[in-house]
């Protein structure tokens, strides 16, 4: 390790330190590259086109004409003020399981549109909603997997000077880029917490030897230097979101370095240059002052101030540059070590300037390489000063290995979990299409119960390999239901509007170890429950409906609407067949007379007796009606005038001998005059049937009623 290594080097020795700590540098550097990208498609080289404005998304879906060509989907040419701007290509062909679209950064808040339809939003972007800043997040825009040769549609708004996206853009499978941010976000990690350590361990030098100022801006300046690594670090984002936070963080370090290198400088410098370098920390001060003032006001967006920033910081590192440089033989060999790393890392900060700024073309810098010089040459000094506290720093040092082997492993563990939940998203993504399909087949049935069946035969099929079955709540006693988390219960709709249990699905094994997975299945076992419990209530719904509309609410009989239905069919079945067709009216004598004598409520009980009789007495292919009032119909398919009229004969014979009791007293009996009209299959039959027995009818209450009349088409002698 480096740190025997600095702390073997005397006075004396100093220059064989600093070539330790160069090696070392070096040897860490290498760590920085190992992490290839993964396989991916760079949509960057892509033809993308652009248009700017704050249209709707609808009206840039179906226009072809606005658009214009673009090399990179960033920056065009003509903005003339303007804050949206469109952007569009076609996804190339890919093989990707579960496909993702990653974008480094975006200048300032997006929405993304395939072939119309939106699948990806963060922060606003249109004038009515005020979209502000909320971060420079990296973005992972999930697709589906047939999204090859779809339109990529993005809504971008940015009242900064840059507009777009910036950095890598890929089509890539979404489990390979975690592993790759995971990889490559892992040195920063590494040096921005070895930076931490040194920070704080120059503060806790500066506090044993408070006459040295130098070494507390040297820790303030490490944490600084820390905090910007830890603020744009893209592993943060991937273990917990929070964007703008990040950018507050990253923002208010960035804007504080200059501040500690001056106050550095100014220490190290002649007394005659100490106010220039302190004058510059102050205004650097007050530049972050009233930059977070104004941004966490909402007055202005935090993305406006660093263009302005950005252009002081060359100022001043001009400036100190040259004031250090005027007294830089005066200096001792540590603090030119010191001075050549801060001006090394601010070369790094001007060539990540210039590419942020888009003044040359996008690579991924390695920011972090400057810090890790100005770390090593900070350690060197401190413990060429401080070789007493040998014992004390190799402890720190063992501790910070152990953080980041317990680090490692505990992103392993992150990979393994993220690895197991992405093929259990695939199975349930799996199971999701083989519901759909059974719930396909139940939308087709007429019946709940007929649906229910369906579920219990195919839900094992649904969950392959896992077992489940599915069991109506009415087929189980409460003692038999089963209980626990592997149990969901599907509810339906009756027709108060009430929540009824109808079905159980059940498993009987823990389908993960992993507390995540077992969310994701819990999410998805709700779904299905909620999903199948809809369609069980539509279905319920299309059935008490169907039967409401065709049956009459008092006698159970069906209704006038389903006779107007049912006629014309049996008119064209008995015409196809040549098979004898009865229709036969009937009405309840005297019913007025009835009703005022005993009242309306003994009337509907008299109605529900008769239409009892008649469910009771008739065929079940027979169909009685409730044609209005006290008038019933009767379509009797395939009966002969003579068994119409036996059936009529047996049923006046049933209604007269039948008593009625209302409220523990016997009232009058009932007799119904009976009209048929028959058609015996023979030649044409006659559309006005109906309207026959209606005739019939009125010749049996002319003849006295409580009697029979017909009509035989065509006419016969046999037929009586």
């Amino acid at each position: 390790m480096w740190l025997p290594c600095l702390i073997w080097a005397g006075s004396e020795g100093r220059l064989k330190a600093g070539l330790c700590c160069l090696g070392w540098l070096c040897l860490l550097t290498s760590t920085l590259s190992w992490a290839a990208p993964p396989e991916r498609q760079v949509l960057s080289q892509q033809p993308w086109y652009y248009q700017w404005g704050d249209v709707s998304a609808a009206s840039v879906h179906t226009d072809n004409q606005n658009w214009q060509s673009l090399t990179f989907p960033a920056n065009p040419p003509d903005r003339n003020g303007e804050a949206f701007l469109w952007l569009k290509t076609t996804l190339p062909t890919h093989h990707f399981q579960e496909p993702v679209i990653y974008i480094t950064s975006v200048d300032l808040t997006i929405a993304a549109y395939l072939d119309g339809q939106k699948i990806y939003q963060f922060g606003e972007v249109t004038a009515d909603s005020a979209p502000q800043f909320i971060g420079w997040p990296w973005h992972e825009i999930p697709l589906p997997p047939d999204a090859a040769g779809k339109t990529l549609t993005l809504k971008i708004f940015s009242d900064y000077t840059e507009i777009g996206l910036w950095g890598d853009i890929w089509l890539t499978e979404r489990s390979d880029l975690h592993l790759h941010l995971i990889r490559d976000g892992f040195d920063e990690l590494l040096i921005a917490g070895f930076l931490l350590l040194l920070g704080i361990t120059a503060l806790i030098f500066a506090f044993m030897r408070r006459e040295n100022g130098g070494f507390f801006y040297l820790g303030c300046f490490a944490l600084v230097t820390a905090g910007n690594l830890l603020g744009e670090s893209q592993l943060l984002q991937l273990i917990a979101s929070a964007p703008l936070l990040k950018v507050y963080l990253a923002a208010m370090c960035y804007f504080l370095t200059p501040v500690f290198i001056a106050m550095l400088l100014s220490h190290w410098c002649q007394r005659s240059d100490q106010w220039a370098f302190r004058t510059l920390a102050l205004i650097h001060v007050l530049f972050l002052s009233i930059a977070l003032g104004l941004s966490l006001s909402g007055l202005v967006n935090l993305s406006i101030f660093y263009p302005a920033f950005d252009l002081l910081f060359i100022v001043t590192c001009i400036l100190m540059t040259g004031l250090a440089l005027h007294h830089y033989r005066q200096y001792k060999f540590e603090q030119r070590m010191v001075m050549l790393a801060f001006f090394i890392y601010a070369a790094f900060l001007f060539a990540d300037m210039l590419i942020a700024h888009g003044f040359t073309p996008w690579v991924d810098f390695p920011l972090a390489l400057g810090a890790l010089l100005f770390a090593l040459i900070v350690s060197m000094v401190s413990l060429s000063h401080f070789k007493q506290l040998q014992t004390a720093l190799e402890r720190m040092n063992n501790d910070l290995e152990s953080h980041v082997m317990a680090r490692t492993a505990e992103l392993q563990g992150y990979v393994d979990r993220e690895m197991e939940r992405s093929q259990q998203l695939l199975r349930i993504n799996e199971f999701s299409l083989r519901l759909e399909q059974l719930i396909g087949k139940m939308q087709q049935c007429n019946e709940v119960q007929t649906a229910t069946r369906l579920v219990c035969e195919g839900i094992h099929e649904v969950f392959k390999p896992w077992v489940f079955r599915a069991q109506p709540v009415g087929t189980l006693s409460r003692s038999e239901r089963p209980q626990g988390r592997h149990h969901r219960i599907v509810v339906i709709d009756d027709l108060q509007g009430h929540k009824v249990p109808h079905l159980i699905i059940s498993n009987d094994e823990r389908l993960t170890q992993d507390q995540e997975s077992a969310q994701v299945i819990s999410g998805f076992m709700n779904r299905v429950t909620e999903r199948l419990g809809i369609t069980l209530s539509s279905i319920r719904l299309r059935e008490n409906l169907q039967k409401m509309s065709f049956e009459d609410a008092l006698t159970g009989l069906k209704n006038r609407r389903y006779l107007d239905d049912a006629l014309p069919r049996e008119y064209q079945l008995a015409q196809r067949y040549q098979q004898p067709l009865s229709v036969m009216m009937c009405d309840i004598d005297f019913f007025k007379n009835f009703n005022d004598t005993f009242g309306h409520e003994a009337g509907d009980m008299a109605l529900r007796s008769v239409a009892t009789q008649m469910l009771e007495h008739f065929r079940e292919t027979d169909i009685p009606c409730r044609y209005g009032g006290e008038e019933f119909v009767v379509l009797m398919p395939g009966a002969s005038a003579q068994a119409a009229y036996n059936r009529a004969r047996d049923l006046l014979l049933k209604i007269a001998a039948r008593k009625i009791s209302y409220q523990g007293r016997d009232l009058a009996a009932l007799t119904l005059s009976i009209g048929i009209a028959c058609w015996r299959g023979v030649g044409d039959l006659p559309e006005d049937l109906l309207l026959q027995a209606d005739k019939t009818l009125y010749r049996a209450k002319m003849a006295g009623r409580n009697c029979i009349e017909m009509a035989v088409f065509p006419p016969s002698e046999s037929d009586h």
